[in-house]
């Protein structure tokens, strides 16, 4: 659930004021906005040392180096030097890179000239004997072959390249002159190496100093926390010999932050915070529900402070859905072995990505296991055993009258349950305003959209009830979804846009069948690439492994297919379709409250 915040706005003596701010960090439970932006010397001091750390870190990481892992515990200024001549180091390298693609052009021109000596051709000039260069269109070799004190050098698709050689004359003719380089290509070629020796001295000069990786690490969270700290105190309202800070904390922290207080000479208030201020989003979940967080950290969303909390339903229908699209039960046995190993061996990695693959993977078994997909072969879904906890109206292979059908109704009562799910929510929202009617009536609506598309898709007969849902439920919508006392007036807000948004809906509700026809093409990419494997054989060593390449190949290509569509489809169901049921903008920002991560000096 979105946890309930105050505001709350501190008044603190000069005196008091970095003594509140250690206080503030060591209790870790404000939110603090800053109220003004202020340059201080040591905000910018601790600014380029998090710069420079930052960037030194990066050089080391990207090579092809393998620090220990195990600090050296340098002394401060020995790891800020460390890092200083890290990046100095580094800025020369990519100057020198710059020079060797300079050079590598400057050798690129001697391509289609060979080598040569520019200085030569000088001399030459000097003593009466004149060469030029020149570059003409393929198409008129001829012209230039006829014409004497001319030397074809090279010719490719499109240019002839040669040269005029005059003896006590100069001039010119009417092809593209070509301008030559200051040196030759050795002279080039030696500025070239030199280039890669320094390259060279400086990868070993980084190499010695990359052991000095972990203080870096270290000492980059010391700073950045130093720089956290600065960053609230120097943010704070200044007037006279007194400062403000104002921030958000959880409502279940007011009671401490009170106590906190009444050992500092402070004013403060504490208050509702108003509908039009930004207000970060902190969202408190049971622990089976919290696993679906590695989700919302990958998409980088944050539902805003006066939206809804749908985590336990994106866990529950986006597990549902993941088992749908992958649709291979021998896929969830392999994701569930490579998650256990990954786990055992990755121990210092949070369990949360780990407990949201067990269910995924456990979610694919199931649902692979019920329309008996297992590696899309049919061979193994006929296996007595598998075969018996097959749902028959589900089967992948050798169906029970007709599956796709069947299969296709479930995807639209899947997505109108989830879309139902969405405009209860918001009902109790709206709850006691009368507006909470025309919720009823985006209900009735959906459920009548649902009977269209079984009809305009399936060609199932609509029941009775259809017509007058929708009838129904336009007419709460148009009412009460913009109500007030003229009730005319309010309908005629509404009616504008109503026959978009109920075509919307219906939009919404249709969008579920991906869920089959992703689902369906997984089936029919693995069973075909199993069936091609076995037509090559496994009669012989070679064939037995190409054909083992081949159902390999096919394997590997469809998960990475069937993740990609999870990404795509499963993610797009919940943040869209449903979430859009709410109107849910996913603008929020996230609760980050001022604490203590490092212990520092301040």
């Amino acid at each position: 659930m979105i946890v309930e915040m105050k505001k709350l706005t501190i008044l603190v003596s000069e005196e008091e004021r970095k003594n509140l701010l250690i206080a503030l960090r060591k209790l870790g439970a404000i939110h603090v906005r800053n109220m003004e932006k202020k340059e201080g010397e040591r905000l910018s001091e601790l600014e380029e040392k998090i710069n420079y750390l930052k960037k030194a870190i990066i050089v080391v990481q990207k090579t092809d180096i393998h620090p220990p892992e195990i600090p050296m515990h340098l002394s401060t200024e020995a790891i800020e030097e460390v890092a200083r001549e890290i990046c100095v180091l580094d800025d020369e390298k990519q100057e020198k890179i710059k020079d060797i693609k300079q050079l590598d052009e400057k050798m690129g021109f001697f391509r289609p000239w060979g080598s040569f000596d520019p200085v030569t051709v000088r001399q030459l000039k000097d003593q009466g004997v004149n060469i030029k260069f020149y570059l003409a269109p393929k198409n008129k070799i001829k012209e230039i072959q006829k014409e004497k004190n001319k030397f074809i050098v090279h010719i490719d698709n499109s240019q002839i390249y040669f040269v005029q050689y005059l003896y006590g004359e100069d001039r010119s003719l009417e092809y593209k002159q070509i301008s030559l380089p200051k040196y030759g290509y050795e002279i080039w070629y030696e500025k070239k190496q030199e280039e890669i020796s320094r390259i060279d001295a400086i990868n070993i000069s980084v190499e010695k100093r990359a052991r000095a990786l972990e203080d870096m690490k270290e000492h980059l969270r010391y700073i950045e926390e130093k720089y956290e700290f600065y960053n609230v105190h120097y943010g704070m309202k200044e007037q006279k010999e007194y400062s403000f800070l104002q921030g958000f904390c959880p409502n279940d922290k007011v009671e401490e932050i009170k106590e906190m207080f009444k050992m500092f000479n402070v004013g403060y208030v504490i208050e509702t915070p108003s509908e039009t201020e930004e207000v970060p989003t902190l969202v408190r979940n049971a622990k089976w529900i919290s696993i679906v967080e590695p989700i919302f950290n990958f998409m980088g969303t944050v539902p805003g402070y006066k939206e809804y909390d749908i985590s336990m339903w994106f866990l529950l229908f986006f597990s549902l859905f993941f088992a749908m699209l992958v649709g291979d039960a021998g896929y969830g046995v392999l994701f569930l072995a490579i998650t256990a190993l990954c786990q055992k061996k990755f121990k210092k990695v949070p369990k949360q990505p780990f407990f949201l693959m067990y269910v995924l993977s456990i979610s694919t078994i199931i649902w692979g296991a019920l329309t008996g997909t297992w590696f899309g072969s049919e061979t193994i879904a006929n296996i007595p055993i598998l075969k018996k906890i097959t749902f028959p109206q589900l089967a992948s292979f050798d169906p029970v009258g007709d599956s796709q059908s069947f299969l296709i109704h479930i995807c639209f009562v899947i997505g109108v349950i989830q879309l139902t799910i969405g405009r209860v929510m918001v009902f109790f929202r709206k709850i006691p305003s009368l507006k909470a009617i025309a919720e009823i009536g985006w209900i009735s609506i959906l459920w009548s959209l649902f009977f269209l598309a079984d009809l305009l898709v399936l060609g199932k007969a609509m029941p009775v009830i259809a017509m007058p849902l929708l009838g129904a439920g336009t007419l709460l919508v148009l009412f009460f979804a913009n109500f007030q006392k003229n009730i005319l007036k309010g309908a005629m807000s509404t009616i504008g846009n109503l026959p978009l948004d109920i075509v919307g809906r219906f939009s919404d509700v249709v969008s579920y069948l991906r869920l089959f026809a992703v689902g369906y093409a997984s089936v029919i990419v693995a069973s075909s690439f199993n069936q091609m494997g076995m037509e090559v054989g496994f009669n012989s060593f070679v064939t037995g492994l190409g054909a083992a390449m081949i159902i390999l190949f096919g394997h590997i290509l469809n998960i990475v297919l069937a993740l990609m569509a999870v990404i795509v489809h499963g993610v797009r169901l919940n943040m869209l379709e449903f979430s859009g049921q709410m109107s849910m903008e996913w603008a929020g920002q996230k609760y980050s409250p001022f604490k203590e991560k490092e212990t520092i000096e301040i």
